[in-house]
């Protein structure tokens, strides 16, 4: 997560410990003591708003603790809560503005944690339906937070009451085509910035006074690599949404956005080297073709993938009829029939540790449309 005043970033090492990272320079100091043997892991780091402090949820003792320290790694990690028995660490989402709250998910319910007098924490809703990706207004009268209660996944905002910790009963959606996350109001409280199903990073005018309002939303850019590609294919079930949404929504928000709207952090893993294998281009020529929605065309000796309404990336092979994606942990297999015939286009997350491919039916063995 970008600092507030953009120049640093709080982020979780593979070693399953915080370091803060200086944006101009990329040096990075630590901000807690890395876990001990693999069996405690710290998460979520939170900035307060004025830089100086960090608040994460730690997993120690089979226990949900939140935790601050000093953002510049000085001094002893304070315990401010333990949400416990717990699982798992939920996700702290967010530190009001006025500095009064922090606000985390657990198991699809939202909470926010008074840091004022007596720390207990109050869900601020509990439906049928999951919430996550809390996020306080500027100036924090109002929350905006990720639901899934219309089928699939949606941005809405409603009032928050600081003197009772609770929700208003107004409530707008902002989204029109669905959202999943990665929620940030500018500072000044006139834009709200959110991830589309489809990886687009979107903005949408805003006013909170006298009353909310929220206008059309619009399309910044295309998330990068992996970040954005979650919702290229989908879970597979048909919903189009990603696994982010409803199984593991803290994937989701690995990324930030600078409170002034103009600097943005993705967490973009690295997908490991691979040696390409040459395919002769006659060969190549032979996969072209419509597979279900998705498109595949040969361009020069570059065999290319576009998903419907997206688009294109480049393919590489790995064998003859193994390919894959540089940005991405998936691999895709052209299969054919008895006749030698192209039938199929199988889908692999390596990520995932494969799981079930999905299948992409071949629809016609002419050359593919333009």
């Amino acid at each position: 997560m970008l600092s507030p005043d953009g120049t640093r970033l709080a982020a979780l090492t593979d070693q399953a410990s915080i370091r803060v990272f200086d944006v101009s320079s990329g040096n990075s100091t630590p901000v807690v003591t890395p876990s001990v043997g693999g069996r405690d892991y710290d998460s979520s780091p939170t900035w307060s708003p004025d830089g100086r402090q960090i608040a994460f949820f730690s997993y120690r003792e089979s226990l949900g603790r939140v935790y601050r320290s000093a953002s510049n790694g000085t001094g002893r990690e304070e315990l401010l809560y333990t949400h416990a028995p717990f699982l798992y660490s939920p996700p702290l989402t967010d530190w009001s503005p006025d500095g009064r709250f922090l606000s985390f998910s657990a198991g699809g319910v939202p909470w926010v944690l008074p840091l004022n007098g007596e720390r207990k924490a109050t869900e601020l809703m509990r439906e049928e339906y999951n919430v996550y990706g809390l996020r306080f207004s500027p100036d924090s009268r109002y929350v905006a937070y990720v639901s899934d209660e219309s089928g699939r996944n949606e941005v809405y905002v409603r009032p928050f009451d600081s003197s009772r910790s609770a929700l208003g009963a107004a409530k707008w959606q902002v989204t029109k085509d669905g959202g999943l996350g990665f929620i940030t109001w500018r500072r000044d409280g006139r834009e709200l910035l959110y991830l589309a199903r489809d990886g687009g990073v979107m903005a949408v005018d805003v006013t909170t006074t006298p009353v909310f309002q929220a206008g059309t939303p619009q399309l910044l850019f295309r998330a990068p690599g992996t970040f954005g590609l979650v919702g290229v294919f989908g879970r597979g079930d048909g919903t189009n949404d990603p696994d982010c949404s409803l199984n593991n929504p803290a994937t989701c928000e690995q990324g930030s956005i600078s409170r002034d709207g103009q600097r943005f952090a993705f967490n973009v893993p690295l997908p490991p080297q691979r040696t390409e294998f040459r395919v002769a281009p006659a060969i190549l020529a032979q996969y072209a073709g419509v597979y279900s929605d998705r498109v595949v065309t040969l361009e020069g000796n570059q065999l290319m993938i576009q998903p419907q309404g997206r688009e294109k990336f480049p393919l590489f092979a790995e064998s003859e009829t193994r390919f894959f994606m540089k940005a991405t942990y998936g691999d895709f297999e052209f299969v054919k029939d008895d006749q030698g015939a192209v039938k199929y286009l199988f889908f692999y997350r390596r990520d995932v540790g494969g799981g079930v491919p999905r299948q992409w039916i071949r629809q016609s063995p002419a050359s593919a449309k333009p």
